[in-house]
């Protein structure tokens, strides 16, 4: 196993000789710069794990060098604990500022600055880590959404060739045109997670338009009829035909029915489920409202809806789940600027509300 590197940047020779040889002592491989343009040109060539700089010195002072290496963003992520004289207050708030995890006064005390360095060579090789999970992960969102569409595009292709028969009922031409739309549906998610995750780990790239919310909903229904009339569960439109929205209809499309899922999931057969549209001042509401069992009141919005909640219960079927579910819906409705909240209603059952600002929605002219 390699020696973590440590950069030491300082103009006087004894300091340089001292950290050497306590680092040399203490398993790590010290690199040695005179000045702040020498250190700026090892940069260039090699990652330390961690840099020592001291902040007085001539020509280029610490401050300035720190200023240099923030600015890049390969050498922004090594971790920098300035080395500064007990007159430097100032200046070591304003290294604090720019992006230094910590700083020792001179003269240091062999044990604390050996204590520091060993908890920012940590905080390194923690944060490597971690950007290669994000990675991984990236290349594992990659790979499935590319291996799922081969599959999907033969689902697409067979749909489409049965629907050009004669002999079909209108029913059976029904089913395959839901389909089909749902085949086009899920190819163009993957492609939009797929961008989501390798671009900017957050930015949708959404591509709004307008459309008309009850026929959206409606075709929602159509996707989740079979599973909802498997538990004999009602669907309702209770959507006003008069409203527009103005939304990525695909990431959109997703959070909806990840809310509708939820809602068949934990209600009991012969139950009801429906998406209502309400308006009020500040726009729109669309709840999707069930008489199920309800969420346990120790759980709050705030960790239903975060990353941290990750086991999920059995729906009343024994429905398996994820319990990501929520958390995406909440990332698709942030990057559009809605809202979404839950609450249980007094006769049994949930109510998820998605607030959809006035700018994002409007009446059919």
């Amino acid at each position: 196993m390699s020696k973590p590197v440590i950069l030491v940047v300082d103009d006087e020779p004894a300091n340089q000789f001292l950290l050497e040889g306590l680092l040399n002592a203490n398993h790590y491989e010290p690199l040695v710069a005179s000045h702040g343009a020498e250190c700026l040109a090892m940069l260039e060539e090699s990652s330390p794990d961690l840099i020592l700089l001291d902040i007085m010195m001539p020509k280029m002072t610490g401050i300035e060098v720190l200023e240099r290496i923030m600015k890049s963003d390969r050498l922004k992520t090594i971790p920098v604990i300035m080395v500064s004289a007990k007159t430097a207050s100032a200046d070591i708030q304003e290294a604090l500022n720019l992006g230094a995890i910590d700083y020792i006064k001179k003269p240091f005390d062999e044990m604390e600055l050996l204590a520091r360095v060993k908890v920012g060579v940590r905080l390194k090789q923690n944060e490597d880590g971690l950007r290669e999970m994000i990675q991984q992960r990236d290349e594992f969102v990659k790979i499935i959404s590319h291996d799922l569409r081969s599959p999907f595009s033969a689902i697409h292709g067979f749909a489409e060739l049965l629907a050009q028969s004669d002999n079909l009922s209108d029913n059976q031409r029904r089913s395959l045109d839901y389909i089909i739309k749902s085949v086009e549906f899920s190819d163009e998610y993957f492609n939009k997670l797929l961008s989501w995750s390798m671009v900017s780990h957050g930015d949708l790239g959404l591509s709004r338009k307008i459309f008309p919310l009850d026929i959206f909903v409606e075709s929602i229904f159509c996707v989740f009829g079979k599973k909802a009339r498997d538990k004999n569960i009602r669907l309702i439109n209770q959507v006003e035909p008069t409203t527009l929205i103005n939304a990525d209809e695909t990431f959109f499309r997703q959070a909806v029915s990840n809310l509708l899922n939820n809602s068949i999931k934990f209600t009991e057969e012969k139950g009801e489920i429906a998406l209502i549209s309400k308006r009020n001042g500040d726009g729109i509401l669309l709840i999707v409202s069930d008489n199920g069992i309800g969420m346990p009141p120790e759980l709050t919005n705030e960790k239903l809806f975060s990353s941290e909640l990750t086991v999920s219960q059995r729906g009343t079927h024994g429905e398996k789940g994820t319990g990501i579910g929520l958390n995406i819906c909440k990332k698709i409705l942030d990057a559009h600027g809605f809202g979404i909240h839950y609450q249980n209603k007094k006769n049994g059952g949930t109510d998820f509300v998605i607030h959809i600002p006035k700018s994002a929605s409007s009446p059919c002219k």
